[in-house]
Parts: structure tokens; C-alpha cells; sequence
């Protein structure tokens, strides 16, 4: 049985917050999945014309994580400046480059809590 690439859309209804939350995790677990299992040259490889890449495009997540939660929600200006690059460096592993969104996802999910007055954001 082949697994289907389609998640369940949030069912939240608790409100705003609650329900852009639930949505904003289900984004993030869509594009985890999407390079779940792939190796290296599957995420490195361009399949447009452009320099996009499954992987650059994990880094460019990362980014937005950054720069809308932790310098607009958070107020940090280390990421004021952020470039958005989606071109990953030749000596960056695809694990980094993934390990970083996570970590990306944690600090951006620590901002919103702060903000939002919210206990945690994992379900």
C-alpha cells in the first residue's frame, strides 16, 4: 500500500491563534515529509531552471522562521538582513541544513509562545 503524501487539515476551531497555529505546524510536518528519506544528490538536484533545490528550500524555510518569528514577533535584529538564499553550500550537509530548520522551528515556536502568552506549541 503505497503511503498518501496528503496530511489531515487541522480541525482547530479555538480560535484564531489556535487555529493559524495548527495550520503554521501542519505547513511545517508537510515539508519535513517532503524530504523525509531522500539522499543527498535527491536534495540537491534541480528539477527547475532556476538554482532551487529540495534543500534550498528547506534553508529558505528556515530563514522565514527566523526572520518573521524571531526578529518581527521576537524583536531580535540579528535577522534583520536575512537574504533568503536558497543556494546551500557544496561543504553544508543536507542533516545540517534539516537540523537547522528544526532548530529554526523551535526558536520561532519559543518567540510565538512568548508573544502569544501560550504554555507550548508542540501537540
Amino acid at each position: 500500500m503505497l503511503e498518501s503524501q496528503r496530511e489531515r487539515v487541522p480541525g482547530d476551531d479555538d480560535g484564531e491563534l489556535d487555529t493559524a497555529l495548527a495550520f503554521l505546524r501542519l505547513k511545517r510536518a508537510c515539508a519535513l515529509k517532503k524530504v523525509e528519506g531522500l539522499d543527498e544528490e535527491q536534495l540537491r538536484r534541480r528539477l527547475v531552471v532556476s538554482e532551487t533545490t529540495l534543500l534550498g528550500l528547506v534553508k529558505h524555510l528556515a530563514d522565514g522562521e527566523r526572520w518573521w518569528f524571531a526578529h518581527h514577533v521576537g524583536g531580535d535584529p540579528a535577522y534583520a538582513d536575512t537574504d533568503f538564499s536558497m543556494l546551500v553550500p557544496e561543504d553544508v550537509s543536507a542533516e545540517q541544513v534539516v537540523a537547522d530548520y528544526r532548530a529554526a522551528i523551535a526558536e520561532a515556536d519559543r518567540h510565538i509562545a512568548v508573544a502569544g502568552g501560550i504554555e507550548t506549541l508542540t501537540a
